[in-house]
């Protein structure tokens, strides 16, 4: 696979005509408007695109359903309406991992460009906004930016494919009511990238999450700190938790 170029919209014009048909992977950085979409008619192979739109429109004339046929992987890095609207008319029956920034996930671009490919996607990172798994009902595991809570958990409908989330920490767990994880019913694992155990009795008996784990872990749903750890329950925590 080639490497990943960084372009600037100066660039981006003359570059491709030399190496888009062959390209694979692509970091792209454009800074001004407008842009025609067409510019990526010449990514036949392209199957990693990662894209900074830097308040840049996208004109959306000559889009056809081919057009990144091959994408796998999609990162944008900051948020742009023109941009989703522009690829939710694209075909990307490839995609499979999609990541997008934490402003755009209440955004109507996300949404339709979800209800376009969002059967496709496998892998995703988004904001909070989780609704929005409702849209995605293949994927099988999520990363969040932000830290558990009870929007994480809500969906309308079952989610009968996700089987681990991720998200830096968790906010308070009495919150969050534990009837919600029905709706997930192949959840096996949570992870949280900026959490550790407590080690000592002390810290223990003044965790929120220690109780929390252990009704996670009677609906087999482990709760993974950030050294790859899941909670064990102790046999004097588990009795004093059911009295």
């Amino acid at each position: 696979m080639e490497r990943a170029l960084e372009l600037s919209q100066a660039l981006a014009q003359s570059r491709t005509r030399i190496t888009g048909p062959s390209l694979q992977e692509i970091s792209i950085g454009l800074r001004s408007s407008p842009v025609p979409v067409s510019m990526f008619t010449r990514f036949t192979e392209l199957r990693v695109l990662e894209l900074q739109a830097y308040y840049t429109e996208f004109t959306s004339s000559s889009i056809h359903g081919n057009m990144l046929g091959n994408l796998h992987t999609l990162r944008i890095v900051q948020p742009n309406e023109s941009l989703l609207n522009a690829f939710s008319m694209m075909g990307l029956e490839s995609l499979q991992n999609l990541s997008l920034p934490y402003s755009t996930t209440h955004s109507p671009a996300v949404v339709k460009f979800l209800k376009a490919h969002g059967s496709h996607v496998l892998h995703g990172k988004f904001g909070h906004n989780v609704h929005l798994i409702d849209l995605c009902k293949n994927r099988i595991d999520i990363e969040f930016d932000d830290d558990l809570g009870p929007a994480q958990f809500t969906c309308e409908t079952p989610h009968e494919s996700l089987t681990k989330m991720t998200a830096p920490g968790l906010k308070d767990p009495t919150t969050i009511n534990l009837d919600t994880f029905d709706m997930f019913p192949a959840l096996r694992e949570i992870y949280l990238l900026h959490f550790t155990w407590p080690t000592t009795e002390r810290e223990i008996s003044k965790s929120k999450a220690v109780p929390f784990a252990e009704s996670l872990l009677e609906k087999n749903i482990k709760l993974i700190d950030k050294s790859g750890k899941h909670w064990v329950p102790r046999v004097k925590s588990v009795r004093q938790r059911k009295r």
